[in-house]
């Protein structure tokens, strides 16, 4: 799986700012990111980054 474009990472980084400046939590849910995407976002604001993790059952 690819990380988000940029482009698409910049709606998602202005919507959390917007978010952040009502007082509320910003939690995403975006696959895989790289390292500087991941840092962008927090610097935005961003709280939690949801990670579903498929494993099998054994």
């Amino acid at each position: 799986m690819a990380p988000p474009k940029d482009r698409d990472l910049d709606v998602v980084v202005a919507m959390a700012q917007v978010v952040k400046s009502l007082g509320m939590g910003a939690c995403v849910t975006l696959g895989v990111l790289t390292a500087a995407q991941a840092k962008r976002l927090k610097d935005a604001g961003v709280d939690y980054d949801d990670h579903n993790v498929d494993t099998p059952p054994e």
